[in-house]
Formats: C-alpha cells, structure tokens, sequence
C-alpha cells in the first residue's frame, strides 16, 4: 500500500470510495454498493407502508417503480452484480415489496 501526500501532510487511506454514486472496493467486488443499495430501497420500503396505508397494486407498482427501484438500478451496467449473494441481495427487497402489496 502506497502512501499519499499533500505538502508533507500525509492523506489518510479508505477501504472504499464512492465516485458517480458507486462504491468502489480495493478487489472491486460490487458487494458493498449492493448492500448499500438495498439499505436504500429497503428504507424507502420502509417509508412508503408508513405514508401510504391503502394500497392497491397499482399505485404499488407506481410507487415501487418511482422511489425504490432507481435505488436498484442506478449505474447498473457499471457495477453489475456477479455473484450469487449480491444478486440474493437485491433480489431480497422485490420479495419485500410483492410481501408489502395489498390486493
């Protein structure tokens, strides 16, 4: 690992970076910007059955599409997620929201 200075100040070193909204790892696995997204999406799951107590399927799915899933998809061709758990992962908070919808 290599040091990095400003004037003779040294900077201090991060396990991860975000740069354009991705989180970018030393062995650059996608699994920490998928966890974050799904932290993301789940709370915005999480903010949608507190403010909207009715829900039909398609409001839901308009809801759904409009708050949570930009969280899941945002720069997905860059950060494709390859392994199993990463996509058991995301595919996680689709279960939740079929769970959530009411007919």
């Amino acid at each position: 690992r290599k040091d990095y200075y400003l004037g003779n100040i040294k900077l201090d070193s991060s396990k991860s970076e975000k740069d354009i909204g991705i989180h970018v790892t030393p062995n650059l696995t996608p699994t920490e910007h998928c966890q974050k997204a799904a932290t993301k999406a789940n709370t915005m799951l999480g903010m949608m059955s507190r403010c909207f107590h009715y829900q039909n399927i398609e409001t839901w799915i308009k809801l759904y599409k409009m708050y949570v899933r930009p969280h899941l998809e945002h720069a997905i061709p860059c950060w494709n997620p390859w392994t199993n758990k990463d996509k058991e992962i995301l595919g996680n908070v689709q279960k939740k929201a079929i769970k959530m919808c009411r007919y």
